[in-house]
């Protein structure tokens, strides 16, 4: 996987009717694991366990092809699934160590889950720490994802004490490069897995920005506007 070499455990998987039997599936590298065991069926009382130690979720986004996603960083934790051919119910605890969005690092996320099955979306609730001692600078994360149906996307919403703002390069590459800085304030993520919008009106410290037509780079500290149309500055 990934050109690196992983250890499979004997294990057996059972299809029998709509139901799906997975018994000890364990892949191991090093000090890395993935474990799953348990039963796939829409009966409430089946459970399947998710155990995950080191796992890097790159390798989940690659999987699901979500170009406009590209979420990284090594996983730990624990799902438990149960009915996963019903209501889906769904609940996990998983912190993630050098989570990075738009391959920026942002810091460890700590993170919970549950499926919603009235909303078909898994609700995220969770608390991004940067890589330094101060952990009461945090980033608050918030909202859903919705991996099937017609309304495929998120909504995730983000109340940044201090995060790179370098991760919304990816959405302004038509005309800037080398974006730079650190941000503060409510954004907004949202859109489907193919158009991905930003709203919001972040607080920017040392902000820089390559104009790629005038080949020039502009400092500034100021609040900026964004929203699904533009991202501006009013008298920076």
């Amino acid at each position: 996987l990934k050109d690196s070499l992983w250890n499979v455990d004997p294990e057996s998987v059972t299809i029998s009717g709509n139901n799906i039997y997975i018994d000890n599936f364990y892949i191991t590298k090093e000090n890395q694991h993935l474990h799953i065991d348990g039963i796939i069926s829409d009966n409430p009382k089946d459970l399947l366990f998710v155990d995950l130690k080191d796992i890097e979720i790159s390798y989940i986004f690659d999987v699901l092809n979500i170009p406009a996603l590209q979420f990284g960083g090594r996983a730990t934790g624990k799902i438990n699934a149960h009915d996963l051919l019903g209501s889906m119910m769904i609940d996990g605890r998983l912190e993630v160590q050098d989570f990075s969005f738009n391959q920026v690092v942002q810091g460890k996320l700590s993170l919970s889950s549950e499926w919603d099955n009235d909303r078909q979306g898994i609700l995220l609730l969770g608390s991004i720490y940067p890589h330094y001692p101060d952990i009461s600078v945090f980033t608050d994360v918030n909202g859903y994802i919705f991996p099937i149906g017609e309304n495929q996307g998120l909504s995730l919403y983000f109340e940044a004490n201090d995060i790179n703002i370098a991760f919304v390069q990816k959405y302004m590459k038509a005309f800037s490069s080398d974006v730079k800085g650190r941000g503060g304030g409510k954004i907004h993520l949202y859109g489907s897995f193919s158009d991905i919008f930003l709203k919001g009106t972040p607080y920017v410290k040392n902000g820089n920005i390559k104009i790629n037509l005038l080949n020039t780079t502009y400092s500034f500290s100021d609040t900026i506007v964004m929203d699904s149309t533009s991202i501006r500055a009013n008298n920076t």
